[in-house]
C-alpha cells in the first residue's frame, strides 16, 4: 500500500491532468490506489473499544504515538488529522468527530463504571 504522500502526489498528477468530471470520482480514484484491494474495515469506520488508545494501537501495530500521516485509527476525540487520508476527503474540516462519553453500565449485575473508547479509521 502507498503511504499517504505517495496517494496525494498520485491523485494531484491525475487532477492537473483532467481526469475528473467531479470530486466523487477524485475520492474513488484515491481510495482504489492507495488501497489496492486490501481487505480492511472502509475508510471512516468507527469501532468502540474499552482500551485506551495505547493499547489499541500496540495491538493494531501501529506506532504511538499518535501521527495522522502513518495511523490507520485515530481516537474520535476532536483532534486533527491533517495529513491523513480522512482529512483529504472530508473537506469540511480535517479533525475527527468528538465522540467522547463514558457509558455506565452494568457487568456481570454489578455496577461497574467503564469507560468505551471510539476510534475511527483515517488511513
Amino acid at each position: 500500500m502507498p503511504n499517504n504522500q505517495e496517494s496525494f502526489a498520485y491523485i494531484q498528477e491525475r487532477i492537473d491532468s483532467g481526469d475528473f468530471n467531479s470530486h466523487e470520482e477524485t475520492i474513488a480514484a484515491l481510495v482504489e490506489y492507495h488501497y489496492q484491494g486490501a481487505e480492511i474495515p472502509p475508510l471512516g469506520a468507527m469501532i468502540v473499544a474499552y482500551l485506551p488508545f495505547d493499547v489499541y494501537s500496540a495491538s493494531q501495530g501501529q506506532a504511538f504515538p499518535f501521527d495522522s500521516f502513518t495511523s490507520k485509527w485515530a481516537p474520535a476525540d476532536g483532534r486533527s488529522v491533517a495529513g491523513s487520508i480522512y482529512a483529504f476527503i472530508n473537506s469540511d474540516t480535517d479533525a475527527v468527530p468528538n465522540l467522547r462519553a463514558p457509558f455506565v453500565t452494568r457487568l456481570l449485575r454489578r455496577p461497574t463504571d467503564i469507560q468505551f473508547y471510539h476510534y475511527l479509521r483515517i488511513n
